[in-house]
């Protein structure tokens, strides 16, 4: 059983580093962020860079964890997972609303089903899943500390944050002429 759950934990660990590490390096390329992380790898393509500060950070956070005699398995897995899991379902609701977006804009031969419906039903159930994961988050990760409860309300400083950065720097939405 302890090999299932060690070889489980490393799978979810390597996950979220790569995909922290391709979002460090999208956002990057989009001008938020320091311009040194959207390089890659000459040989295999990877965002080397930005897992390099990932590794770093998560190296820096483990030894002030560890300095603080804090457990790792409860304080950074837990609650890191359940901050991962709610980040992650706040992206895909809001990709289900960029596609009712998008195909509002673009004509295309696909049904109504595909290009309305089916987001549509996809943002209402992202937003009950959400909702029922903010109500039941001291489950979630195992832990009922002030941390924990302030996890929404830290998503949302950043998401808001992020929305001001890219206002600051003038971005504007890709827009697809058909």
């Amino acid at each position: 059983m302890s090999v299932l759950l060690i070889t489980s934990l490393f799978a979810a660990t390597l996950a979220f580093h790569n995909n922290i590490s391709r979002y460090l390096f999208s956002i990057s390329r989009d001008g938020l962020i320091w311009k040194e992380l959207c390089k890659t790898h000459p040989t295999n393509g990877t965002p080397h860079n930005a897992s390099h500060l990932h590794s770093v950070i998560l190296l820096l956070l483990l030894a002030g964890m560890g300095s603080a005699e804090l457990d790792p398995m409860v304080h950074i897995f837990a609650i890191g997972s359940a901050v991962a899991t709610l980040c992650i379902l706040i992206l895909q609701l809001g990709v289900s609303a960029a596609v009712v977006l998008f195909f509002r804009r673009v004509a295309t031969d696909d049904s109504r089903f595909q290009v309305f419906w089916a987001p549509l039903l996809s943002m209402i159930c992202m937003t009950l899943t959400i909702i029922l994961v903010v109500n039941n988050l001291q489950s979630l990760s195992g832990s009922d500390s002030r941390v924990v409860k302030m996890i929404p309300w830290f998503i949302a400083a950043c998401a808001l944050a992020g929305y001001g950065m890219s206002l600051k720097r003038g971005m504007k939405v890709a827009v697809i002429k058909k």
